[in-house]
């Protein structure tokens, strides 16, 4: 997560770069990311870096 004073500067891009390099340079293949399904912005910044939906998760929260 990037600061809100510091968003649209490339700083997330930047941390993601980073992160798949880093990933690369010790043999991975494949990042996963998680966010949530209603965070629009974060999933929309993922896709425009190459990143695809594979999963949707269901949940329900049980009342005590």
């Amino acid at each position: 997560m990037v600061a809100e004073h510091a968003t649209r500067l490339g700083v997330g891009s930047a941390l993601i770069r980073a992160a798949e390099q880093w990933a690369r340079a010790r043999g991975h293949q494949r990042i996963q990311l998680e966010t949530g399904a209603a965070n629009q912005g974060a999933r929309t910044f993922y896709a425009a870096l190459g990143y695809e939906q594979e999963e949707v998760r269901i949940s329900k929260p049980l009342a005590s």
